[in-house]
């Protein structure tokens, strides 16, 4: 006779997941709430005669364009993704396509930067790469990006101060640090793997064993085509700024490329907090609208195309991802079966 031992795991795994998945549910709502409540504030304080004109002179083309340049951007980031994965490791093009737009609609949807671990996890399911690789490709890309678009912000807002920025100087160190700093990874990652060594419980031990692998593997990402890095970041951003200064146009605002700069930047950076929020809704918003208000915009305007074109850009992120991903998954399928 059966004393249903045996059935004890099965059912502490069950258990463990519906917490898990509990858990994560609760997150989601939690941050639905926040972005909802931050949302509902700016909506009663939007100016709706002002977004009503904004909206009444919208331009299909510009949008259209707009559109364009974001999808060329999740191809750039595809071609990014293939330089930085290891000597013995191969991303097709498409692979590294279909791995950007997951983790563009993961960065939509997810709260907190939780979107960031679904670069690793698409690493792992579209081309094998282990998580502890997907780790070290995904930090090398945070550098790069967070020179990149520190370099944007200071250039912009050095612009507006001064007016005469030194382009030149802050261009060459900029890019100084960053290849430091990429070329400095796998010691960073090694001193936090040996931080973490000695300390005790299945948690710590698993982040040691992902920094010790993280490591190595950005042992060999960092000294691998830095140019092409730095180019593959520069073009990234590129058309991505361009996407925003597109949006902008077809709200009628012409931004010069200072003021764009300094709002595309100062826009990454607050997208970058791990706020508890659906892809910064609220947060962003307001956001823009501050550093609007910052260029001069009057409030009344700032709100209305801060609100207007953030939320623009996020509807075309998912529009764009919608109408390629089912494109590149039949490319990728089409690809496969012909190799």
């Amino acid at each position: 006779m059966s004393t249903g031992t045996p059935n004890r795991e099965p059912l502490a795994r069950r258990a463990r997941s519906l917490i898990g998945e509990n858990r994560t549910l609760a997150s989601f709502l939690g941050a639905a709430a926040v972005s909802g409540a931050i949302v509902a504030l700016l909506l009663a304080f939007m100016p709706w005669a002002e977004t009503a004109r904004l909206w009444r002179s919208l331009s299909p083309l510009a949008l259209a364009a707009a559109a364009l340049a974001l999808a060329v951007s999740y191809g750039v980031a595809g071609f990014r993704l293939q330089t930085m994965v290891p000597r013995d490791t191969s991303l097709r093009l498409v692979d590294g396509v279909a791995v950007s737009l997951w983790h563009g609609l993961a960065m939509i949807v997810l709260p907190a930067r939780l979107g960031e671990l679904a670069l690793i996890e698409a690493l792992r399911r579209y081309a094998g790469i282990g998580r502890g690789t997907g780790l070290a490709i995904l930090l090398v890309q945070r550098i790069y990006d967070l020179i990149l678009t520190s370099l944007a912000f200071a250039v912009g807002a050095l612009a507006l101060m001064l007016g005469d920025p030194p382009l030149l100087i802050v261009l060459l160190a900029a890019v100084l640090l960053l290849v430091v700093l990429a070329r400095s990874l796998d010691r960073l990652l090694g001193w936090g793997a040996r931080l973490v060594a000695s300390w005790n419980g299945h948690v710590w031990q698993r982040l040691h064993q992902l920094l010790v692998e993280a490591a190595e593997a950005a042992a060999s990402l960092t000294v691998r085509r830095v140019p092409i890095l730095i180019a593959g970041t520069v073009l990234f951003w590129a058309t991505d700024f361009a996407a925003l200064w597109l949006i902008f146009l077809a709200f009628g605002v012409l931004l010069d490329p200072f003021r764009l700069l300094f709002l595309a930047a100062g826009l990454a950076f607050i997208h970058a907090l791990p706020l508890p929020t659906i892809g910064g809704l609220g947060v962003a918003e307001s956001g823009l609208a501050g550093l609007l208000m910052a260029v001069g915009f009057e409030v009344e305007v700032a709100i209305s195309v801060g609100v207007s074109v953030r939320l623009t850009l996020l509807a075309l992120h998912g529009v764009v991802i919608a109408v390629t991903f089912p494109a590149i998954t039949l490319l990728r399928d089409a690809t496969s079966s012909a190799r």
